[in-house]
């Protein structure tokens, strides 16, 4: 059985905003977490050498950085 439960709409929206916040948040955690991992990856493999694994790393260490001031703003 559906049950239909009316929520005002003011308190509907605030609802709305409140976990469109928390859902974005976590987006960008979980890409930061992924940026991180990849950049580890990258800088423990013993068969890049480690001028060419600097380079590789820059362009993720950049995403990483501008994500992490989104989140912390």
């Amino acid at each position: 059985m559906n049950e239909v439960m009316m929520v005002p709409i003011q308190e509907f929206n605030q609802l709305q905003d409140y976990y469109k916040g928390k859902l974005t948040e976590n987006a960008l955690l979980n890409k930061a977490g992924r940026l991180a991992a990849e950049e580890r990856l990258i800088l423990s493999k013993p068969n890049i050498p480690a001028s060419m694994a600097v380079e590789m790393v820059k362009p993720i260490a950049s995403k990483e950085g501008k994500l992490v001031k989104r989140l912390r703003t």
